[in-house]
């Protein structure tokens, strides 16, 4: 116990000197001490954490990665680490597990709970184009096809303002609107606005009773579904 006390405070003071050289920029100086902490103490969490950002400065952020992973592990909720291990994936062209790490709560997770195994989300298109996250998709909509995304956006709108599923007699409206918001950058309102001066939304009218007085189920968007009867 007295043996693990003196290496934590070896490890401490070294990366108080650390620190003091890493702000003031002296890379080289700072890195030995980082290293000597580790040496010390190789599961303490600042010279772990500290040495990763201060290797990806260095443009090696492949061992930063692995250093700032080591922290991370120590301590999940660090928000500084987690800040910090972000930006070295976006560093690696690996932006989905910058994403791929929050589960459907945003509670940060390293592994897949069920697998056991690191997250990995890489995307390849059937094109054969790999993704790697928001960024990358959304840089490849907007180069390959600016309208793609708006176009997805009406159709649910129209789908929700006419209670229905489109037609292909709609998508001539559909089309419309998304030119239109095109000089607005599709922004949001423009395509609202557009679904709610369309003329399938203004001139839509109650379905006709058929003989016999009963009136037909609705056909309702398919992005509402009714639970199975058991």
């Amino acid at each position: 116990m007295a043996q693990h006390a003196t290496a934590r405070s070896d490890a401490a003071h070294c990366i108080q000197q650390a620190l003091t050289l890493h702000r003031e920029g002296r890379l080289i100086e700072a890195d030995a001490l980082y290293g000597a902490a580790l040496a010390a103490d190789p599961q303490h969490f600042d010279a772990l954490h500290l040495r990763g950002v201060l290797r990806h400065q260095q443009g090696h952020s492949a061992e930063a990665l692995r250093l700032v992973a080591a922290a991370l592990k120590a301590q999940p909720r660090s928000a500084d680490v987690l800040s910090n291990y972000g930006v070295i994936l976006d560093a690696l062209k690996r932006h989905e597990e910058a994403l791929e790490n929050f589960d459907n709560t945003g509670r940060w997770r390293a592994e897949d709970a069920v697998a056991k195994q690191p997250i990995d989300a890489t995307t390849t298109l059937t094109s054969g184009i790999v993704l790697h996250g928001p960024p990358d998709l959304r840089r490849f909509l907007a180069q390959q096809r600016p309208d793609q995304f708006p176009m997805t956006v009406t159709k649910r709108l129209m789908m929700y303002a006419l209670n229905r599923e489109l037609e292909y007699y709609d998508m001539p409206e559909v089309r419309q609107i998304v030119r239109a918001s095109a000089a607005s950058n599709y922004t949001f309102a423009s395509i609202i606005t557009g679904v709610v001066n369309s003329d399938a939304f203004r001139h839509q009218g109650p379905e006709p009773v058929p003989k016999g007085g009963k009136t037909p189920p609705t056909k309702v968007a398919s992005t509402i579904q009714l639970p199975q009867e058991k």
